[in-house]
């Protein structure tokens, strides 16, 4: 199983945070002050800016295999035209 990364959880958090905090607020519970009502902006800003860097890495990641099997392909037709080549001779 895949070892989960603290910053997952992190997100989890905030986004279970987010939607405890309106269902608070759509019952009435929360009746709260300015900065109370920022919570859920954090929130949501937290998790955008999360799945945006785990995209990022995504991203990188697959440019690198794409230069890895560039490279592959590369040494695999050298080994090719050098067998060719000794077969001929």
């Amino acid at each position: 199983m895949k070892k989960r990364n603290i910053w997952d959880t992190l997100v989890w958090v905030a986004i279970i945070v987010f939607l405890v905090w309106i269902i608070l607020k759509l019952t009435g519970v929360i009746q709260s002050p300015v900065l109370v009502e920022l919570i859920p902006y954090i929130s949501g800003a937290y998790v955008v800016g999360r799945v945006f860097q785990k995209l990022e890495t995504t991203l990188n990641d697959v440019e690198t295999i794409k230069t890895e099997v560039k490279e592959i392909d590369k040494r695999l037709m050298s080994l090719e035209i050098k067998n060719d080549l000794k077969k001929k001779k």
